[in-house]
């Protein structure tokens, strides 16, 4: 049996994952962006973060995250959103473990605001 279907399958929940983080960064532009402060919509318009934004404004600025993890920093215990600046292509990209360490850029959020953020 070929494994054509199976590639298909993947392929299709892939784009559908997408479509609902991009369903997902449409509603929000439309519902929250306009009370955002100004400094964080221009932040968001820029696709960077700065320290005191919530999560979903995060969201806005960078886009889905690869891989969320928790940890610390400074000391304290937070939630580690892991990005990857330079992504491969769909083809060559593996959901879970694998994205986490390849991550080259972390936001680290305490009680849902970023407090920090890294290189790697």
């Amino acid at each position: 049996m070929s494994q054509k279907p199976g590639v298909v399958y993947i392929f299709l929940l892939l784009l559908l994952l997408a479509g609902c983080d991009y369903m997902q960064k449409k509603a929000l532009m439309q519902d929250r962006y306009p009370s955002y402060p100004v400094d964080i919509q221009q932040a968001v318009k820029k696709g960077q973060i700065v320290e005191g934004m919530h999560q979903e404004q995060v969201f806005l600025a960078l886009g889905p995250t690869v891989c969320k993890t928790t940890g610390y920093y400074g000391g304290k215990p937070v939630d580690i959103w892991s990005y990857v600046k330079h992504q491969q292509p769909v083809a060559e990209s593996y959901a879970g473990t694998y994205d986490c360490l390849k991550a080259d850029f972390k936001v680290y959020f305490e009680n849902g605001r970023v407090i920090g953020w890294a290189d790697q």
